[in-house]
């Protein structure tokens, strides 16, 4: 009787899914879920079956996930639907397509399967029916039949009638899958098809903006919540730089990005990260519809997982001139998504597209900047060369360190010292005393000697002039200023300004200097845009600064600035002991200009130079030698200690000794009263003198000589 009933019930069974079939191929898509419940419904029913789950099979093939489920209520303990469920045994004989009879559970199992056990008995499961459903050869879906108050057998019919329901069921299933990737790929492939060709000519600055546009327009159509595109380039990586990002939160989207990555990275996202990283490089995809799909193995991915509040995950890998590098990262929030085959393709396409976007607009900023660089580096090598032309027009050498004279050792010293610092440096001497050589020996011993000394002698300028020539200016901002010009702080970025004569600097260009040593800025005169530059200052004076603070022509905070490290130049006369080197140098310079041949300077010459006080310290000897080698000939060197001009009478010798100061005193009165008074030009007192103007001046300073000052006949 029994087996008649079972067969009257598998007949039974069979036309209503014949009439099940009927009804869902005319039912749309989004009913065919409620249809599949009530055949499942109707087929426990006709089979006296407790218990039918129609569920998906992992791709590994190691879980199934229950999609619908049909059960007489309060008699089975099973999880709920869309949880995946471990069976290794059962799944082990499933994967390979074969149905599975259990008529009696858990006896029928290994003692060893202890998860399959375990399941089988808190379910209460006495007998099973398990049905594998392939597409493409490849198992997809299980439609399983569980009985729980006894262990009958299950006839060939009952079986029959399981699988054809379960072909069904899938079928089902596959068709709304079908018409769903189609409604939901055609836009998707507009998209794709619209920014392609979007995309080849955009204008590298606009990329950014339209790619996380576009990322947004992409969410919206596959309902995915937060986006990621990432670069990690290491597969060691396991905090890659997110380039692109989209989020369904509406707020201010970029502003978000680093306080969301700080916030993944703080609740487990670097293991995420790299377990990401490790699979995309590999070109291999990271994807589940459940987080119950991830392995039992990785149980911090799956604690990180739900911190994150994901329920769905897709990552695959992108690629740029077909290197991987890096990955698009796609996550459902707010409800559970399946991810298909075609689907996984285009989020790829649409990956590798945004990828070859970054990379342009990378390429593009790269070739932008190392053009930028170019042009600046042909600025200041254009700017060097300038500079180095016009200062070899000037006069060069007029003075030179040499000798070894305990003073200029501890001047050398002084300068090796200070030398690598930034910090500015005070040359303080007597006009002639080398402060300009004394300079260069500072800056080439310096990081920045690579580059020339950018040289100003303040003195040589009108104060009009001072502030172009210090700051530049810009077109039109005096009469004559037809083009824009850069100063010397302009040109010395980077290197050494050597500001000489500072003491002659006005006051109001000292608020200036004070600003550029304080802050590194200046604004060019006629313009309003601040520049910066890097210029480390030296400065010189042949004035005592102090004094000059204390009369009010120089700043007192610019003295504090300057003062930092003095260094003052022993004039030639305190270095007499110098004065034998000097000579042989400045000889064997000028002979190989003029192509003459001199012996060695004999002893009684030298005597009356080291006996002479040089006020034009060495540029005046310098001035000595090069005419004595131009007078000389036959390959000996005649020179002649400086003497009075020749109308110039000396006082009447009293018989007593006088102070060397008031002889020279009483010798420039009397050059002075002769030229009327005039320092300089033709027949000037610095022309009588064979002095530079500025030299005699500074000896004027020095001995108090004024106009008023009582002529030279008072001794």
């Amino acid at each position: 009787m029994l087996n008649y009933a079972v067969e009257k019930s598998a007949e039974v069974c069979c036309r209503q899914l014949l009439e099940t079939a009927v009804r869902m191929n005319g039912k749309p898509p989004t009913q065919i879920d409620s249809e599949i419940v009530r055949a499942m419904e109707k087929l426990a029913r006709a089979l006296g079956i407790d218990c039918v789950l129609f569920s998906e099979l992992s791709q590994d093939g190691a879980m199934i996930t229950p999609l619908f489920a049909s059960s007489v209520p309060g008699l089975l303990n099973m999880p709920p639907t869309r949880t995946a469920i471990r069976l290794p045994f059962v799944l082990e004989k499933i994967r390979h397509g074969d149905t599975l009879v259990l008529s009696s559970l858990p006896d029928g199992l290994p003692t060893s399967e202890t998860e399959d056990r375990m399941f089988v008995e808190n379910a209460g499961i006495r007998s099973a029916v398990m049905i594998p459903v392939k597409s493409d050869s490849v198992v997809t879906h299980v439609l399983s039949a569980f009985r729980l108050r006894e262990t009958d057998p299950w006839p060939d019919d009952v079986i029959a009638c399981l699988k054809r329901s379960a072909e069904l069921f899938s079928s089902a299933l596959e068709r709304v899958t079908s018409a769903l990737t189609l409604e939901e790929l055609t836009p998707i492939e507009e998209l794709l098809n619209e920014i392609s060709s979007a995309y080849i000519n955009l204008p590298p600055q606009e990329i950014e903006h339209v790619v996380n546009h576009d990322l947004g327009r992409l969410s919206r159509l596959i309902g995915a919540d937060r986006y990621a595109i990432c670069l990690a380039e290491d597969i060691k990586s396991d905090s890659p730089e997110i380039i692109f990002s989209f989020d369904y939160w509406p707020n201010e989207l970029r502003e978000q990005i680093e306080a969301e990555y700080a916030w993944l990275m703080s609740h487990g996202g670097h293991y995420l990260f790299r377990y990401i990283t490790d699979r995309c490089l590999k070109r291999n995809c990271v994807e589940f519809s459940s987080i119950e799909e991830l392995p039992e193995t990785e149980l911090e991915l799956k604690q990180t997982m739900r911190k994150l509040g994901v329920k769905s995950q897709l990552a695959v890998p992108i690629s740029a001139n077909r290197e991987v590098i890096g990955f698009m990262i796609v996550h459902t929030t707010r409800k559970r998504r399946h991810w298909s085959e075609e689907l996984i393709r285009k989020i790829r396409q649409f990956g590798d597209l945004f990828a070859n976007a970054y990379v342009r607009k990378r390429s593009e900023e790269a070739r932008r900047q190392a053009h930028e660089e170019i042009k600046r580096l042909k600025a200041r090598l254009e700017s060097d060369y300038r500079y180095l032309s016009d200062e070899i027009k000037k006069t060069v050498g007029d003075e030179m360190i040499i000798g070894s004279s305990p003073a200029m050792t501890r001047v050398m010293e002084q300068v090796m010292q200070v030398a690598p610092t930034r910090t500015p440096v005070l040359l303080m001497g007597e006009t002639g005393s080398g402060k300009g050589m004394l300079a260069l020996a500072l800056h080439q011993a310096s990081r920045r000697g690579s580059r020339p000394l950018v040289q100003l002698n303040c003195a040589t300028l009108v104060p009009s002039l001072i502030e172009s020539e210090l700051f530049g200016h810009e077109r039109g901002a005096y009469t004559g200023a037809d083009k824009q010009r850069a100063g010397r702080f302009e040109i010395a970025d980077g290197t050494t300004l050597f500001l000489d004569e500072i003491g002659e600097l006005p006051l109001a260009l000292q608020a200036k200097l004070l600003r550029v040593l304080e802050t590194g800025e200046f604004e060019r005169l006629g313009g309003n845009k601040t520049l910066k530059t890097d210029a480390r200052i030296i400065v010189a004076s042949n004035r005592d600064l102090e004094a000059e603070v204390d009369a009010g022509r120089f700043r007192k905070d610019l003295w504090y600035r300057l003062s930092i490290f003095p260094i003052r130049i022993p004039p030639l006369r305190e270095r007499t002991g110098d004065i034998p080197v000097i000579v042989e140098g400045f000889v064997q310079q000028f002979s190989q200009h003029s192509g003459k041949r001199f012996a060695s300077i004999p002893q009684y010459v030298m005597e009356p130079l080291k006996q002479y006080s040089w006020p034009g310290n060495v540029r005046e000897l310098r001035n000595l030698i090069e005419r004595a080698v131009i007078v000389s000939t036959g390959g000996k060197l005649c020179i002649t200690v400086p003497q009075p001009p020749a109308d110039f009478e000396c006082p009447a010798p009293t018989g007593d000794v006088r102070p060397f100061a008031e002889m020279e005193r009483a010798y420039l009165l009397q050059a002075l009263e002769q030229a009327g008074w005039r320092i300089e030009g033709a027949g000037g007192a610095a022309d009588l003198l064979g002095l530079n103007p500025s030299t005699l001046r500074s000896r004027m300073r020095k001995l108090d000589i004024k106009r008023t000052t009582v002529g030279f006949k008072q001794f």
